[in-house]
């Protein structure tokens, strides 16, 4: 995947596999089946096998797409508490930025919100990343 393309819509497939009786799907698959033992059942051979590997790639999940650490880092930042905690550092940095001198308090109380705000997240990240 390049990053900056859209990616196509994926097609809209039809299946109907679990509608069909064991024999119309036995049969829609060129394979035989024992409902009544099914370890005694044939399966695909080899040879289907490889030929529907060849034609439809591996029969695997795709991985799902990763975000990167800064999208994950913003996204933590929209919780309510960290909100609040951002409003508050920030309006106590225009209280500090409105008469300097008199709020030099509002500084120190202001930048202190906002690294909480900043070290609450990334500390909410690393651990999130240590259980995966």
């Amino acid at each position: 995947m390049t990053k900056g393309k859209k990616q196509p819509k994926k097609e809209q497939l039809d299946i109907d596999d679990h509608q069909l009786t064991l024999d119309q799907l036995c049969e829609r698959y060129g394979t035989k089946a024992n409902p009544l033992k099914p370890d005694t059942s044939d399966g695909l051979t080899p040879e289907q096998i490889s030929n529907g590997q060849e034609t439809y790639g591996p029969n695997m999940l795709s991985p799902p797409v990763k975000k990167s650490p800064f999208i994950r880092f913003l996204e933590c930042l929209t919780g309510l508490f960290n909100l609040l905690l951002m409003i508050a550092g920030a309006l106590n940095l225009i209280l500090f930025f409105i008469d300097m001198s008199a709020n030099v308090s509002a500084l120190y109380l202001g930048v202190i919100l906002l690294g909480v705000t900043v070290l609450n997240r990334l500390d909410r990240i690393r651990s999130a990343t240590k259980e995966r």
